[in-house]
């Protein structure tokens, strides 16, 4: 089982997000390559599913990111609902960087709710260190 390791972050004088998911253990790659392995419908309808929304846009593309010397294979969704939310995640192997233009709180629970829907049993963080600055 998966150990979540999260952390968000928000500005007070501004309406954005930002998270930082680890992934462990036998879940690495799980995430990335389900959704890399969809076409832009099906991802569209996944993603509507485990975020409970509907979605007016959504985007997604496959890349890689060079990290120092390294390179990371990644996905990069956006999405943006009906109700004028708007979530942006790159998915790599072991992470996950996701932001949004909502509260701390509604960005913490759609983060947990993708990785349980395209990662399947995750165990949650005994706590959650959430920080405010600005």
């Amino acid at each position: 089982m998966l150990t979540l390791k999260l952390s968000i972050y928000t500005f007070n004088d501004l309406k954005r997000c930002y998270g930082i998911v680890q992934f462990g253990g036998k879940e690495v790659g799980k995430f990335r390559e389900k959704v890399g392995n969809m076409e832009i419908a099906e991802a569209k309808k996944h993603v509507e599913n485990a975020l409970n929304v509907k979605i007016r846009s959504f985007s997604l593309a496959q890349g890689k990111l060079l990290y120092g010397n390294q390179m990371l294979e990644m996905v990069y969704l956006r999405i943006e609902t009906d109700d004028n939310d708007e979530y942006f995640f790159e998915v790599y192997d072991e992470s996950m960087y996701a932001s949004s233009n909502t509260d701390v709180m509604t960005l913490y629970r759609k983060v947990i709710s993708m990785a349980k829907y395209f990662i399947g049993d995750i165990e949650l963080p005994k706590s959650k260190l959430i920080g405010f600055t600005g």
